[in-house]
């Protein structure tokens, strides 16, 4: 190895090469990487199908899409997490993942480990609950068995979405039969699980047309001193593994009234992106969640016509 070449200053001179000599020595490398790992495997100026989804499931609310992906919308072949405290329509928005991939022509699948489906609302939010599949599951390895069980049986081209409402709400088979476990075993072994399971579901779900939509809860979290008080349960897993982390809370409630009495009749929710790998994390925007017509943009402040005040109406009259 020659000696380093350094200017006046005494900062080393890196040498430069010609995009001919580079282009070459890329191509050396490329093929001694397809030697070892195939032919389809290694990418020269483009990205696979692997690292870049090749489906989007676009959400029936703009703001939603541009907050996630820059306007495309949820990615397939992905994990993402949706999570927030209670009343925060955390469901709704798994409502609209199916219905968005029904009109694709693709299967929407429920996983409500909770016990609880509210057929009213989603029909209300374009499900068509005659076609959805919701099995029964209750720990977590009827969710990966069902997962992977019916990945099989689709294949390859079929969009599908899996909604899991909840991850908090999932317990292992080892809580049920064993009711004295100790806690600190009961921890250790979901925690295995789940990673066990997100490992899987991170390199089979690249080569499906699926995608999971996870819906988590919140705890309390008493030894924060800054920032966030409470943070979504199941461990480290589900964070690490996400493709897109969206939190949701509420921030006002819509009333209407209804046969003279006024009624709750949707949620003001802003959504925060707390990590995102396909567009700009720690982005925020306000929708509005009706019950019966889904999820609706709410207008810019700026956009809103400005009341008057009174001054100002009596100066209106006066001119007229």
């Amino acid at each position: 190895m020659g000696k380093l070449r350094k200017d006046a200053n005494g900062r080393i001179i890196v040498p430069t090469y010609s995009r001919s000599r580079q282009s070459k020595i890329t191509a050396a490398v490329a093929e001694a990487l397809r030697n070892v790992l195939g032919s389809d495997a290694v990418h020269i100026g483009c990205t696979s199908d692997r690292s870049n989804p090749r489906l989007w499931v676009p959400s029936s609310c703009a703001e939603i899409n541009d907050l996630i992906s820059r306007g495309k919308g949820w990615p397939i072949g992905r994990i993402v997490e949706c999570f927030g405290a209670e009343a925060t329509v955390k469901t709704g928005f798994g409502y609209d993942v199916i219905a968005a991939i029904q009109k694709m022509g693709g299967i929407g699948v429920l996983l409500p480990t909770e016990g609880n489906i509210d057929e009213w609302l989603a029909k209300r939010w374009g499900v068509d609950i005659n076609s959805w599949i919701t099995p029964d599951v209750a720990t977590l390895e009827d969710v990966d068995a069902t997962i992977m069980s019916t990945l099989d049986a689709v294949g390859r081209k079929t969009p599908i979405a899996f909604v899991w409402d909840s991850v908090a709400g999932t317990s292992t088979k080892a809580e049920l039969d064993e009711p004295e476990l100790k806690k600190d075993r009961m921890v250790q072994l979901r925690a295995a699980l789940m990673s066990k399971m997100f490992r899987r579901f991170g390199a089979v779900f690249p080569e499906y047309n699926a995608i999971l939509f996870c819906i988590n809860q919140v705890r309390d979290n008493p030894d924060a001193m800054f920032g966030d008080k409470d943070k979504p349960t199941g461990g480290r897993a589900l964070p690490f593994y996400s493709c897109v982390r969206m939190r949701l809370s509420m921030t006002g409630k819509v009333t209407r009234t209804v046969a003279g009495k006024k009624r709750v009749m949707g949620f003001k929710v802003k959504a925060y992106t707390k990590k995102n790998r396909i567009s700009p994390p720690f982005q925020e925007v306000e929708v509005l969640c009706d019950f019966e017509k889904g999820l609706i943009s709410v207008p810019d402040k700026q956009s809103r016509p400005k009341k008057k005040t009174k001054l100002q109406a009596a100066a209106a009259r006066q001119r007229k």
